[in-house]
């Protein structure tokens, strides 16, 4: 069974199970339950706004009927208190309006005027009760003047009103209700009458003192037009409502279908996600080096399986951390030994390459090579870093050995040069030696020349011995040394002649360094020997400039009497042109000479930086 481990969110997650994949049953019946859900939620919903505005419009209406009737009852009141404040009206006797014989009681019921028209006392609760016999038959609204001690049967009250009366007497101020009368429906309001003084006229005998309650006015008002307001409001605002719940479940329709799509969209890039992570966890695993995702606290997020090795880490609830895994260390890595790339790739924000040493458990030291690339967050921040290592020991060691080899090699081309030196030297005294012996001038003179051809080899190893680079040396330096030597041992008394060095501060390598020498030496040698006869005056320059182009030149001129006329260096019998020819033939060198106030030799020849291998 092939084991990754992933960290996914916070989630540590170890094994190759992946979630099953939802199938479209399922989602379909997801679908369905969240579309009918919402359907039954919204339906509840507008069906309690309605009955919420059916009860307010019935509510706003009963306002109304009671407001109509208070109208009625405070109409009413205000014109018992004037009837009240006059002590009654006279008015003519007429079939409609006979004397009450109520107030037979009363001295001045019945006048008569001047001119013999009968008149009779009429007292507010008679005018209120053809009041209200007229006004009901105009308008409908019934008012009804009742007491628990009425005068007249007609003022009887109901059983409602006996009722209403009683709580009266116990505070309350008004009574409603809603009834039918003679199959109509009304409203029926009560408010209590209370004895003023000019009630007493009529109702003193009846033992009522002034503030008592000695009855009620009853209002009923027809509801037939209300009902009807109800209705049509009713059925507007079902209407409204029903436009509503229908805009409200097309709405549920069309979000559960994009619900649906967006699910099924989801699930295909979850499906995808998967399929991504699994693939990236295939090419991680299909690499032979170890590799982890490290975030910025230091915990692997993921790893394959050349860093897991042999361990088993799905049994752990957290992700384990880089050091822990890698190092077996408790805390993060510093020092020279083990400098930690994550730190280093959070303080510089790029990639970084480190070397770390490992000791494996059976003691054994390893070398591996940690390459650490930084992962950015969404603002720019270093979020962790991807590492790659690669186990280098045996690089390490083989470069260990080749250190080594390369040391010794180089010390024992420097004992070689040492040597060489010593040699060159030994024969450059067994010549001077010889020369001393030598009585004829002219052979003592091809000793001397040949010992300064030797020194100048021998300066060569010299330098090259000394110097870190045992295949350049610097040609500025050398030159100079070697043509000051060659002045101060051919330089004769009384002679005015000057050397010049103007050699650019370069390094050649070995292949060019004799051969550049010897052909100096030759050639300094020459003009100190024949430019300048009987002791003249004059200039000996040497020179050595980088052409820029991968060429140098190396020049040689002397102000001097010149070259014989005619004479081809080329074809010489002089060993010192011969010597030179060669030489330039060696290092493939253009040889140019100018005799002109003087003679100049140019040897233009290819750079190199460094030894052919």
């Amino acid at each position: 069974m092939v084991k990754t481990i992933h960290l996914l969110g916070e989630t540590w997650r170890a094994g190759t199970e992946k979630p099953a994949r939802k199938d479209r049953k399922h989602l379909k019946a997801l679908w369905v339950t969240y579309a009918l859900v919402s359907a039954l939620c919204w339906t509840l919903a507008i069906g309690l706004s309605l009955a919420w505005n059916a009860n307010k419009i019935n509510s706003e209406h009963r306002q109304l009927a009671i407001l109509e009737a208070r109208a009625n009852f405070n109409k009413d009141q205000a014109f018992r208190h004037w009837a009240t404040r006059h002590g009654g009206v006279y008015v003519p006797v007429t079939e409609h309006t006979p004397p009450n014989p109520n107030l037979s009681h009363i001295p001045e019921r019945d006048i008569a005027t001047p001119s013999g028209r009968k008149l009779t006392l009429m007292n507010p609760a008679y005018m209120m009760r053809q009041l209200m016999e007229d006004y009901d038959r105009e308008y409908g609204i019934t008012g009804h003047i009742t007491s628990l001690k009425p005068i007249r049967e007609e003022n009887s009250p109901d059983q409602w009103e006996t009722e209403a009366l009683m709580s009266f007497e116990q505070g309350v101020e008004e009574a409603v209700e809603l009834t039918e009368i003679k199959g109509e429906p009304y409203l029926r309001l009560m408010r209590p009458m209370v004895t003023e003084k000019g009630c007493l006229k009529c109702h003193g005998h009846q033992g009522y003192a002034a503030g008592d309650i000695r009855g009620g006015v009853s209002v009923s008002v027809p509801l037939r037009n209300y009902l009807a307001m109800d209705g049509r409001e009713a059925r507007t605002t079902a209407v409204d409502h029903g436009i509503l719940w229908a805009l409200g479940m097309a709405a549920i329709a069309f979000g559960s279908i994009h619900l649906g799509r967006n699910e099924k969209r989801r699930l295909q890039s979850e499906e995808k996600l998967r399929q991504n992570e699994k693939f990236l966890q295939t090419v991680i695993d299909g690499i032979a080096e170890p590799v982890m995702l490290i975030g910025s606290d230091y915990s692997v997020k993921l790893l394959n399986l050349a860093a897991m090795g042999d361990e088993d880490y799905t049994a752990l609830d957290t992700p384990p951390r880089c050091f822990e895994l890698s190092h077996d260390r408790e805390v993060p890595c510093d020092g020279e030994t083990h400098p930690c790339p994550l730190d280093q790739v959070g303080l510089t924000g790029k990639p970084v390459s480190v070397v770390h040493k490992h000791t494996h458990r059976d003691g054994s030291e390893h070398y591996f090579e940690i390459l650490a690339s930084p992962m950015y967050r969404n603002d720019g921040t270093v979020e962790g870093i991807i590492e790659v290592s690669r186990d280098i020991t045996k690089r390490v060691t083989a470069e260990r050995h080749l250190i080594k080899s390369l040391s010794e090699k180089e010390m024992l081309i420097k004992e070689i040069h040492h040597r060489t030196k010593n040699n060159l030297m030994v024969i450059q005294s067994l010549l001077r030696l010889q020369a001393r012996q030598i009585r004829d001038d002219a052979d003592k003179e091809m000793f001397k020349d040949s010992e300064n051809r030797v020194r100048a080899m021998g300066m060569i190893h010299e330098r090259l011995y000394r110097t870190g680079d045992l295949t350049t040396i610097d040609m500025s330096e050398y030159m100079n040394t070697l043509a000051t030597t060659l002045f101060r041992s051919y330089r004769t008394e009384g002679s005015d002649i000057t050397l010049n060095i103007d050699a650019e501060k370069m390094d050649l390598d070995i292949d060019a360094i004799i051969p550049c020498g010897l052909i100096v030496n030759e050639l300094v040698t020459n003009a100190l020997k024949y430019a300048f006869p009987q002791g003249g005056k004059g200039e000996i320059g040497v020179s050595l400039k980088d052409n820029g182009d991968g060429t140098c030149t190396l020049g040689v001129r002397d102000s001097g009497i010149g070259l014989p006329e005619g004479m081809d260096i080329h074809r010489t019998s002089s060993l010192g042109m011969q010597i030179i020819t060669a030489l330039c033939r060696q290092i493939d060198a253009s040889l140019e000479v100018i005799s002109k106030k003087g003679t100049e030799f140019r040897m233009t020849f290819g750079l190199k930086t460094s030894a052919p291998e």
